[in-house]
């Protein structure tokens, strides 16, 4: 158990050290800072960066920053993430959201790819909480800089909101303040750090099961056996982070890049809540 609380201080810190530096920086900075920490933080944390990712194929190919793997009882969750700085509480949010050129390709990648590869699309926030931010729940955000949503979430704030003008279009889109898009997250490193992460974990996936009527046996493709999970993934719950980025990269590099883009989000992370701590 003191290990456990000794995780949750230093994520703690973590996400302080985010909010002190998150306007100077960019969210490719934050989530190589982030990751890095993570594993040296928590030993059942284990990761690698994949070789020939860049901004023009992320948001091209996968529409994600990382994945993360997490091994829960129940099976692997696995989330598919784009990564997005949010600081200002108004920003042309609803504009960056539709990225790039306002014309949401790279939302629509995020959920191909996720789709395709039974993952769970999610957008991971780098921003600085007011003492008014909220996460689900109506929980105080202020004391956190990194927070998760899921990208249904995200998706719904988008939608365009009915007018009544009669000079105007019969819809608008809406205005998304900072504090409206904290409302539909959690904070991110409360799924391994949190006591009880099997619920944090639920939490996330409940609206998700809602958004896409799926039943209890549906729901259970979303959480594969690690047998079942891509050989590199096997690898790096195996603690073979070298190991686990030579398979990935075999794999993806038999394909054509200047015909078909290999799909290559920047980081793969394995997170075993599992064992016993």
């Amino acid at each position: 158990m003191e290990i456990a609380v000794d995780i949750c201080t230093k994520n703690t810190a973590l996400n302080k050290k985010v909010i002190e530096k998150v306007s100077g920086v960019n969210e490719e900075s934050i989530t190589d800072y982030l990751i890095w920490k993570w594993a040296e933080i928590d030993p059942n944390c284990s990761y690698f960066s994949t070789q020939t990712h860049n901004r023009m194929k992320e948001s091209g190919v996968t529409g994600s920053d990382f994945e993360l793997w997490i091994r829960t009882k129940s099976g692997i969750l696995p989330l598919s993430i784009q990564a997005k700085k949010f600081v200002k509480q108004t920003d042309s949010y609803h504009r960056k959201l539709r990225y790039p050129n306002n014309t949401n390709a790279q939302m629509d990648m995020l959920f191909d790819y996720a789709k395709k590869n039974k993952m769970f699309a999610c957008y991971a926030f780098y921003t600085i909480p007011d003492v008014d931010s909220k996460t689900i729940g109506g929980h105080p955000a202020q004391d956190f800089g990194v927070f998760l949503a899921l990208g249904t979430f995200i998706k719904n704030l988008m939608k365009p909101i009915d007018t009544t003008s009669k000079k105007d279009k019969k819809t608008k889109s809406p205005v998304i303040t900072k504090n409206d898009i904290l409302k539909e997250t959690i904070p991110l490193h409360a799924l391994f750090c949190c006591g009880d992460k099997l619920s944090i974990a639920k939490l996330l996936i409940k609206e998700y099961r809602k958004v896409y009527q799926l039943s209890a046996i549906d729901f259970r493709e979303f959480f594969p056996k690690l047998q079942d999970c891509p050989k590199h993934i096997q690898a790096l719950f195996d603690k073979k982070p070298d190991g686990a980025r030579e398979i990935f990269e075999a794999v993806h590099d038999d394909v054509d890049v200047a015909k078909e883009p290999s799909n290559k989000p920047r980081h793969i992370i394995a997170y075993d809540l599992t064992v016993k701590k």
